[in-house]
């Protein structure tokens, strides 16, 4: 008979992922037989602590900054003493990380950890669709730790947990163990298109993510050292993902926004057409989706920040003036702080459209650490109602093109605002961070079009969403548009990193990194700590 061990979660995270913690805080609370186990918990409550941790995607210690900071699409520049952090965040950009990078420690234990509560919920007996969801989970945290760290410790529902896991899979087959966890049971997935909840077009949508990136793992040398491609994508696996995008596109669930900013308001998921799959907040329970605002914007400016993360001018390059993924004012955003939604590029304003003679004195105060002043210290108020921003030496706030990955100014950088600050609740927001919606299912559909050859139906998908976003038509449609249109499309939402990767283009120099990067930075390395405590792990090629 397998035995069940119960172990509190110090435990579990510090013993059982084998992180590599070496005094337990708590000890060893139970030996149980399965039948036992069923009165101890249930799989609703296993399913609970396994979804809880989807928060951690929209943490900026964790997957996104992985997935975002190596790209074309994210800098950390340090400004004097603020965000050296020991070069964490330009070891990202320049791609010279190593096992002990505390994002990826972070990581790591953050997905191995969703392996493990999936895996949990699995022991328990369930319905088919509670069973359909804990193996969604599975698969969805299986897939993320095979895409980053290329090797996924994984146990089998039910074994001793005092053991190590009984199956360590390189990325070759650990993306077929992904899809063959959720495919036979998809169907049984609820079919509401409620995006907080581990519905079937989540389902549709990861099992498309997971072929068609499928070849990338498979192209692998028999050390373990990632091929760079350019990849051979098997026409089955294209139209793998054909089919499951059109589960979703036929389903007449969800439609493209007119409204681009929408998908990234604070009622994204109540108002939004194209939002499938999220990790939910709240006022009263929210993740860190306050960071998406608070890791790039100015000190001074509203919601005040931190000051941190820009875009690269040439990425930023990449879209047309006319393009509302660009820059576009929103009632709600610019009536309460002048920001834009988007990229943020000269000189910052902030709003209040009270005349400043009827202002409060504390508004008054406010305004005088942030704004142009007069010499009598009173805010200058614009004709058009605005105030100029100033950095905290008294100059006006003008971002530019150009940063210095080791040394920039307050100034220096290009900013995103893509998730906008609910005003409601600056600290606790309402709105839920994007895994998938409708528009990364069309470019899923096209590229897999693409990549067999009908380019015509490929282009005339881009074109669709080209025209909603108030861009020109594309006359023809390549890799690198495509590439490039995704980017313009799912910038910041974390997919970065993996479309480069597919396209063959993240090692290729950028902004601050100006030589090739060898392959093996296509996958990160294990966290020392976890080595030492898995023999059976051994550490990526390069590392």
């Amino acid at each position: 008979m397998k035995r069940l061990f119960f172990y509190s979660f110090t435990a579990i995270v510090c013993n059982l992922l084998l992180l590599g913690c070496t005094d337990l805080e708590e000890e060893l609370n139970q030996n149980l037989t399965a039948a036992e186990a069923a009165t101890q918990g249930s799989i609703e409550d296993a399913l609970g602590a396994a979804k809880g941790l989807l928060v951690d995607f929209q943490d900026t210690d964790f997957m996104f900054v992985l997935q975002e900071h190596p790209s074309d699409e994210i800098a950390g520049p340090t400004r004097g003493t603020d965000w050296n952090d020991g070069g964490a965040w330009r070891a990202l950009h320049l791609h010279t990380w190593n096992s002990s990078h505390p994002r990826v420690i972070g990581s790591w234990g953050s997905v191995l950890s969703g392996v493990f509560r999936s895996v949990e919920a699995l022991g328990f007996e369930g319905s088919a669709s509670q069973i359909a969801q804990a193996n969604f989970l599975r698969s969805f945290y299986i897939y993320n730790a095979t895409d980053l760290f290329g090797t996924v410790p994984i146990r089998e529902p039910g074994e001793d947990l005092a053991s190590l896991p009984s199956i360590t899979a390189d990325r070759t087959q650990a993306i077929d163990l992904a899809i063959e966890g959720i495919e036979p049971v998809v169907e049984d997935l609820p079919d509401g298109a409620i995006p907080s909840q581990l519905n079937r077009y989540a389902g549709y949508a990861l099992l498309a993510k997971m072929y068609l990136n499928r070849a990338v793992y498979k192209a692998t040398d028999a050390d373990g050292t990632p091929q760079e491609g350019p990849y051979t994508f098997p026409p089955e696996d294209m139209a793998k993902v054909i089919q499951y995008c059109d589960e979703i596109i036929n389903s007449g669930k969800y439609a493209i926004e007119d409204e681009y900013f929408s998908s990234f308001s604070p009622t994204n998921s109540e108002t939004s057409s194209e939002v499938i799959f999220v990790s939910e907040n709240t006022n009263e329970f929210g993740g860190q989706i306050r960071r998406f605002n608070f890791m790039t914007l100015h000190y001074n400016q509203n919601p005040g920040s931190w000051n941190g993360f820009v875009t690269l001018s040439d990425f930023y390059d990449s879209f047309e003036d006319t393009d509302i993924r660009k820059s576009q004012e929103l009632p709600d955003l610019t009536e309460n702080s002048g920001l834009k939604a988007g990229f943020l590029l000269g000189q910052q304003f902030t709003r209040v459209y009270d005349d400043v003679a009827t202002l409060s004195e504390e508004t008054i105060d406010f305004l005088r650490e942030r704004v142009v002043t007069d010499a009598s210290n009173n805010p200058v108020q614009n004709s058009d109602g605005t105030f100029t921003i100033v950095d905290r030496q008294g100059i006006p706030l003008s971002f530019t093109r150009d940063f210095d990955l080791f040394n920039s100014s307050e100034s220096k950088g290009i900013r995103v605002v893509k998730y906008q600050p609910d005003y409601t609740n600056i600290n606790i927001p309402n709105q839920d961070f994007v895994f998938y919606r409708y528009a990364d299912i069309l470019l899923m559909k096209a590229e897999a079009l693409l990549r067999t050859g009908d380019t015509g139906t490929a282009l005339t998908i881009v074109n669709d969403i080209r025209m909603k976003r108030g861009a020109s038509m594309l006359p023809a449609l390549t890799e690198a548009d495509l590439l490039a249109e995704r980017g313009r499309e799912l910038y910041w939402e974390g997919h970065r990193r993996n479309d480069q990767i597919r396209f063959g283009t993240l090692l290729d120099p950028v902004d601050q990194r100006s030589e090739k990067s060898d392959r093996t930075k296509l996958v990160y390395p294990i966290p020392a700590e976890a080595l030492a405590t898995n023999p059976n792990l051994s550490q990526n090629p390069g590392y």
